[in-house]
């Protein structure tokens, strides 16, 4: 399979000229059917567009970009606009722009990225981006096998987070009221910490639940143990991850495991097991209310902002 190398600039069209930065007044003032994007997808509907068609938008501006906790590229479609935070990019005989899409969101940006307080992805470090190509029919070929999955993976994202407002809102209707019982999270579920080091077992495929991870698209990563240079807690069956960081940010986490033997997680959770597994579902939405998490943002400690399970040991509910 032969590959060609090009700078960016070669194989796309940049399109940045016809972006337009609007503030919340603004849009507040010209509300209707027509996306208006950002750097990480739509950030509001307005009353006209001027994008028509498929374009790739890159990330410009944004942690994210060093951090890789989002995807820098995503696919914008139809008719629509675009802020500022991010590059339109259109394609060319040379390049199929969902090849490019999935082939940004797996490169190691960082050398491109500049700015220490405001990490940045120019129009020109953009440009100047060198990328591998197989012949454009590859490419398509590439693109027919992913792209179904990668639309029944995103149809699945979308129904999982209509399915989890769904049970919030039943349990909440069934159990949030002012006669609810309270009792300690330490009664009614154990604390698993059992220490893993991945890099004991280096051909390992490991199912890694991260921070980064679950702020990207809530899916669990797959690397290989001499990738994962750190200790991580062990994921055991019916467990739920709750983040001990910055609980502002809604991080709760119920594991799909595919294989328990080689499921880990960041030791930046917290990992419950509930003691009866019958009760497993209802604890998992007695987390999922907002009051838990109201409760956990008044418990932080340290300049962080992190939690401790001596506080969750205090907080639950009685099925």
């Amino acid at each position: 399979m032969k590959f060609n190398t090009y700078r960016l600039s070669e194989v796309i069209t940049l399109e940045d000229a016809r972006r337009e930065p609007l503030s919340a007044e603004q849009r507040a003032a010209r509300k209707g059917i027509y996306p208006y994007y950002g750097a990480q997808g739509v950030v509001d509907y307005l009353d006209d567009y001027t994008f028509v068609g498929d374009k790739l938008l890159v990330a410009e501006d944004g942690e994210n970009l060093r951090s890789n906790k989002q995807p820098i590229a995503n696919w914008a479609t139809g008719k629509f606009r675009v802020n500022n935070h991010a590059h339109v990019l259109c394609g060319s005989p040379f390049c199929n722009l969902r090849y490019l899409c999935y082939l940004l969101n797996e490169m190691n940006l960082s050398a491109y990225i500049t700015g220490s307080t405001q990490p940045k992805l120019s129009q020109k470090s953009l440009l100047n981006i060198e990328i591998s190509l197989p012949s454009r029919n590859l490419q398509d070929k590439i693109v027919s096998f992913i792209q179904p999955i990668d639309n029944k993976v995103t149809c699945l994202t979308r129904t999982n987070g209509h399915l989890l407002e769904l049970i919030k809102t039943e349990f909440a209707r069934r159990f949030e009221n002012e006669d609810t019982a309270t009792c300690g999270l330490g009664e009614v579920a154990n604390i698993w910490n059992k220490t893993v080091k991945p890099t004991n077992i280096p051909g390992t495929l490991w199912e890694h639940y991260s921070i980064p991870a679950f702020d990207a698209e809530q899916y669990p990563s797959y690397e290989l143990g001499d990738t994962i240079k750190s200790n991580k807690y062990e994921v055991v069956s019916n467990s739920i991850l709750v983040s001990k960081l910055n609980p502002s940010t809604r991080r709760l986490w119920i594991p799909q495991l595919i294989d328990e033997k080689s499921a880990i997680c960041s030791t930046e959770f917290m990992e419950y097991v509930p003691n009866n597994p019958k009760e497993y579902s209802f604890y998992c939405s007695a987390l999922l209310q907002d009051r838990f998490f109201s409760y956990l943002a008044g418990h932080v400690t340290g300049s962080t902002g992190s939690i401790t399970s001596g506080f969750l040991r205090i907080f639950g509910f009685r099925p």
